[in-house]
């Protein structure tokens, strides 16, 4: 389409309706004559903006979308009809007015796509030689996200393709060889419904555009092509607009749904849809998004459903913020006001089924209007009134169909009266246990048969039928919904005759013969049937007829036809167990492929509950009365003490009806439900004695080597799973895209130690901030660790998979372990360097723990040793310790604290959190640097924010703790290794922090230059004993 031209042949430029038009051959010749002529002809020619206001213009995929864009003006309107727009990033930056608002919208909501997307059903995958669960397929584009329509549920990326076997429900594209590989979510070969998504960025981006109205259109499939940069790939975003409206629309499986942002003005979504919109690089995102100081955000009757982000959030800085009618269903939290700005109003919305809070004005969302919503438990709400239906287990509401997202309230439930829907539903269930003699007002009380519920179907009426054959029916009327209920159409007619009847929806039902005679109006979805009569007036969604094809585009966020997978039974078949014996102490493997608890994992969350699938029985008697539990994903592990040497034992793998929780400080509560029970293995625990051998790990290694220093080994996972009590594992430099997670647990006197060769060569990197942490320690006694550098690890929603959790350094259920000599850099994510869990007897000495989260942290711990490190400017805390046992001796002394960011410094945020009463602190004789800008030198020791007239300083927090009484403090700091810039310079800073942490790290480069002894500091010896 050449500039300036109509976008589309077919474009037509005329008046809207009721606006007169005048025909003129494009000359204006204006003729002497009389001043009354003189005077209409300046009339019309003032009038001739006005009647080209109007304008329409019709696209087709095969047209450029952006060109079409740049082309509109005020009072314009540009429909798409059906098809697939998948042309990129359009950039819209038209202007309307209040009066003649600009119009993008769809032809046909359904059939018409804007999409990143295409199709995968046509590939062939092979499977993957040595990676079980990997499959790969030729594939010429650079994808940048994959979604599965049958799980419903997108895909992650994977960290790479080297142990993509770990990580269940992945993907990853080989850019050099060209091939797509898939972990698919079940482990078995990919099947029909996956969308690869080719393009980066967003579908539409407006930027300074005015009085714009998107309607009836579905976006599906945005992505980044930097997974950690999601959050800048929603489908729509707004930059600097003002008044922009976005209804009825669906949005699919993007990176995110609507975003409001940078000062956007008059914000609304509107009966729109969003299902899995997941910006999961952004712990902040949600699926509709008002933030960046955008004022008059409103949100209403939209609904927003499943996913592992949260649901519809106001934030930085949104102001005048309304939620009106919204349902928010199965997010991780629901609806969020934090760091927002009042005015703000909820007003019934429907939210629950969320796993962290299902609605919180807390932080920053106080004060709030809540009027008649009805929230589920937990839900934290500020202005709580009789108005407000508030439940949990035991007062749980009957709604009338959740699976249509239909929460008003059945007839008889007893929480009428209140929350976003009080009165009683004009709601009509019919199923084949039913009763003609009841009222048919809710599931219990549910008419038997169609003829006695036609009676009820006035106009307005929804009517319900439980799975179940309802013979051959006859019914006209007008205004009604008929909805089958189940997951796939199991309800059944032989044959419906609809005659004279208009406005009817008729959704999820199987019919033999469907008759629509003098119908109009009539709107089907997922019915399923042999022959359909007189449909010339009927709309079809996903339907599937014998004698009529229903339109379906490869690109489409829906399967094709009425039917979704019904859901896979959990496999239960018990594997053996794999084992190995060191002494009194033993490890047993095993694997579950078809079973991963994944979906069930709780994203970027180190003190939530980890799901157990399997675990392990075992004793000297076949009745077996101990356990130990595995919190693996995929590959299980368990690691047994306190053997007798010589004795035999038994043992057989379990597996529970339903996951269990395995509680930090607490263990598994108890078993429920039933259990499926592996074969009886037994093995006998010989006399160990250990080799004490020196292994090495190099890049140009080989697993198949023997792992010595002339023949060493290539990866990581290699020397973790074999090396032995006594062992010391040398990791020769270079740059490893890998985890660390020993399998073996030392012994006294022979510990296992894994080492960089040289301290500061060997870096375990992220993978593009992918990997969840960089080394993992569950359940082991008697590690060594020294001389890594670890950069670029996951933060937010890649965190916890793959069998491990959120931290660069994850120590869990542990005893006797030592780390040294590291530098953790959290420069680029929002992850915390280390995470100390359950633990006993840990070492953490002259480590650079550097612009993490909470530099450590950690819960249910007994003696610790915080010796001698660098915390540097961590983005929220320097230590975070809690619920320490109470027989726990934990030692913080000769610490370097540096400053923390600007905001939080400001903020008053407490810098060290400690429960002295709780704990035997030793916290004393540390070293702190505050800014001379800084107003508060806040440290913490009685929360956040407290009320402060002047500075706090040491002083004050030795007054409120009894901690730190030796501590110093320092406003000039000098590093032997580097420049350092005070964070409160916060552009200079960030710059310096950039540089600094992509160029070589080392311990040496944290030397603290004129106090000797504090911080973090380089050893004197290399990692291999000779002498520098």
């Amino acid at each position: 389409m050449q500039a300036g031209k109509p976008p589309h042949s077919g474009f037509r430029r005329t008046a809207h309706a009721g606006t007169p038009s005048m025909k003129t051959n494009g000359n204006c010749n204006i003729q002497k004559g009389t001043e009354m002529n003189k005077k209409l002809i300046m009339i019309w020619m003032a009038s001739v903006p006005f009647f080209l206001h109007g304008a329409e213009y019709t696209v087709t995929p095969a047209d450029s979308l952006q060109k079409a864009v740049q082309a509109l003006r005020p009072g314009d309107t540009l429909t798409l009809l059906p098809g697939v727009y998948r042309q990129g990033t359009v950039a819209i930056r038209c202007r309307g007015t209040q009066e003649s608002p600009i119009v993008i919208q769809g032809k046909d909501r359904e059939n018409t796509l804007v999409t990143a997307w295409k199709s995968l059903d046509t590939v062939t995958w092979e499977p993957v030689p040595g990676k079980p669960f990997v499959y790969r397929a030729a594939w010429a584009e650079d994808t940048y996200g994959i979604s599965d329509l049958a799980n419903k549920r997108n895909m992650m990326p994977a960290p790479g393709a080297d142990d993509m076997e770990r990580f269940r429900g992945t993907y990853f594209y080989d850019r050099k060889e060209h091939y797509l590989y898939c972990h698919s979510f079940t482990g078995c070969k990919p099947g029909k419904g996956l969308r690869a998504t080719v393009r980066s960025g967003y579908l539409f981006e407006l930027n300074t555009a005015e009085h714009v109205v998107i309607r009836n259109l579905t976006f599906c499939g945005s992505a980044h092509e930097n997974p950690r940069l999601s959050s800048l790939a929603v489908a729509i975003r707004t930059i600097r607009t003002r008044n922009i409206l976005v209804e009825n629309c669906h949005f699919h499986y993007n990176s995110g749904g609507v975003a409001f942002t940078a000062n956007s003005i008059g914000c609304t979504a509107r009966n729109c849809f969003f299902l899995r919109n997941e910006a999961r690089g952004y712990g902040e995102a949600a699926q509709l998004f008002f933030g960046g100081k955008s004022k008059y955000c409103l949100a209403e009757n939209n609904i927003i459903a499943d996913t592992e982000v949260h649901g519809l959030r106001f934030y930085s800085g949104a102001e005048h913020c309304t939620a009106r009618g919204n349902i928010i269903v199965n997010a991780r939290l629901g609806l969020y006001y934090k760091a927002s700005r009042p005015p703000r109003l909820a007003e019934r919305n429907v939210v629950l089924g969320c796993s962290l809070l299902n609605y919180s004005d807390l932080s920053g969302g106080r004060p709030i209007t809540d009027t008649a919503n009805t929230f589920e438990a937990p839900s934290r709400v500020y202005d709580d009134n009789p108005s407000n239906l508030i439940f949990g287990s035991k007062n749980k509401p009957v709604f009338c169909a959740p699976e249509y997202y239909d929460f008003r309230l059945q007839r008889h439930d007893g929480n009428s009266g209140r929350g976003a829907y009080p009165g009683s539903a004009p709601v009509v269930y019919v199923a084949v246990d039913g009763s003609d003699n009841a009222d048919g007002g809710s599931r219990k009380t549910a008419f038997r048969t169609f003829a006695r519920a036609a009676r009820e179907l006035l106009p307005g009426t929804t009517l319900y039928l439980a799975p179940g054959n309802y013979g051959n029916v006859k019914w006209s009327g007008k205004e009604v919904t008929i909805r089958g209920l189940g997951s796939n159409p199991h309800v059944v007619f032989k044959s419906l005759d609809i005659s004279g009847s208009r406005n009817i929806e008729l959704a999820n039902i199987k019919v033999d013969t469907l008759n629509l005679k003098q119908c109009e109006d009539i709107r089907l979805k997922r019915v399923a049937g042999r022959r359909i009569d007189d449909s010339a007036n009927a709309v079809l969604f996903r339907c599937s007829f014998d004698n009529l094809k229903n339109i379906y585009h490869p690109e489409s966020p829906w399967l094709e036809g009425p039917f979704d997978p019904e859901p896979s039974s959990r496999a239960t078949a018990v594997p053996a167990g794999r084992i190995r014996t060191f002494g009194d102490r033993a490890t047993v493997r095993w694997e579950l492929p078809g079973f991963s608890t994944d979906a069930i994992r709780k994203r970027d969350e180190w003190w939530a509950p980890i799901p157990v699938s399997s675990f392990l029985e075992y004793g000297t008697t076949p009745e077996m009365t101990q356990r130990a539990y595995s919190t693996g994903e995929l590959f299980h592990r368990v690691n047994l003490y306190g053997l007798t040497s010589g004795k035999d034992y038994y043992a057989r793998i379990v597996i529970p009806e339903e996951p269990l929780l395995y509680e930090n400080g607490i263990g598994i509560r108890k078993v429920n439900g039933n259990v499926a029970r592996g074969e009886i293995f037994r093995f006998t625990v010989p006399p160990y004695s250990a080799a004490h051998r020196k292994l090495f790990v190099a890049q140009n290694g080989s697993d198949a080597a023997d792992g010595s220093e002339k023949r060493p080994w290539r990866t990581l996972a290699k020397a973790a799973a074999e090396a032995r009590p006594g062992d010391t594992v040398f990791i020769r430099p270079g740059i490893y895209h890998q985890s660390l997670v020993p399998e073996n647990p030392g012994r006294p006197g022979a510990p296992i130690t894994f080492r960089a060769e040289i301290p500061g060569t060997v870096i375990l990197d992220g993978s593009n901030y992918l990997r969840p942490g960089g080394i993992c320690i569950q359940n082991l006694e008697y590690i060594n660790l020294s001389g890594f550098v670890l950069r670029h690890f996951a933060n937010k929603q890649y965190s916890c998979r793959g069998g491990m959790d959120f931290g660069m350094i994850q120590l869990r259920d542990s005893r006797h372990i030592s780390l040294s000599q590291c530098v953790l850099d959290g420069n680029g994510t929002y992850q915390n360097p280390l995470v100390i869990v359950n633990c006993h007897n840990i070492s953490v000495t002259d480590n650079v723990l550097l612009s993490g989260v909470t530099s450590i942290s950690g819960a249910y711990n007994g003696n610790l040793a915080i010796f001698r490190n660098t915390s540097y400017v961590p983005l929220i805390r320097h230590i975070s310790l809690q619920k320490e046992r109470k027989d726990a001796k934990v030692t913080i002394r000769k610490n370097l604290f540096v400053a923390l960011i600007r905001a939080k410094t400001l903020a008053r945020t407490a810098r060290i959190v400690l429960n002295p009463r709780q704990g035997n602190y030793d916290l004393d004789d540390n070293l702190w640097y505050f800014s001379p800008e800084d107003p508060w030198r806040y440290c913490g020791g009685e929360g956040d924010a407290p009320s402060l007239d002047s500075m706090a300083g040491l002083k004050r927090f030795h007054a409120k703790t009894g901690l730190g009484k030796n501590d110093r403090f320092i406003t000039d700091i000098t590093f032997k290794g580097h420049h350092f810039i005070d964070p409160m310079k916060t552009k200079e800073y960030a710059e310096t922090l950039e540089n600094l942490t992509e160029g070589p790290l080392s311990v040496k480069t944290f030397e603290l230059s004129g106090f000797p002894g504090y911080g973090a500091c380089p050893a004197e010896t290399t990692a291999n004993g000779g002498k520098k």
